[in-house]
């Protein structure tokens, strides 16, 4: 599916085509919907983005900010990250020990900021891949 020549196409993919989180290889699977999926597992609404070359393609707010209320989300409410921090955290590490770059955590990297991050990876002959020069 080519998000550029056919966005429609994967704005029905997200809503109609989701597909289990497990399934038996080879066994036929059955295609779920979003909505449908969203009253099952209780949730009153989710924001999609779908990003192509590093750009938003498309976004789409479905359902209610919670659940009884009548305001819609839309592609601008703001959700918690919650515990998505971790795996984002190890998808940047490896990005950048695949790029070349060294991450020693010898303490805690709650209190470091932006610009220390940069001072310590200043040595660094290669940029940042999280846009750092």
């Amino acid at each position: 599916m080519n998000i550029r020549s056919k966005p429609a196409d994967c704005v029905t993919a997200v809503e109609n085509a989701l597909k289990p989180a497990m399934y038996a290889k080879g066994q036929p699977v059955a295609a779920m919907n979003l909505l449908e999926r969203m009253k099952y597992y209780h949730v009153p609404g989710v924001s999609v983005a779908v990003i192509d070359d590093g750009k938003i393609a498309w976004a789409r707010g479905y359902g209610v900010k919670e659940t009884g209320g009548n305001d819609p989300i839309t592609p601008e409410t703001l959700f918690q990250a919650a515990s998505i921090s971790k795996p984002v955290t190890a998808l940047g590490a490896l990005s950048s020990s695949s790029r070349g770059f060294s991450i020693w955590i010898r303490r805690s990297m709650t209190n470091l900021s932006p610009g220390r991050f940069q001072r310590m990876n200043s040595r660094k002959k290669k940029k940042s891949p999280f846009g750092d020069s």
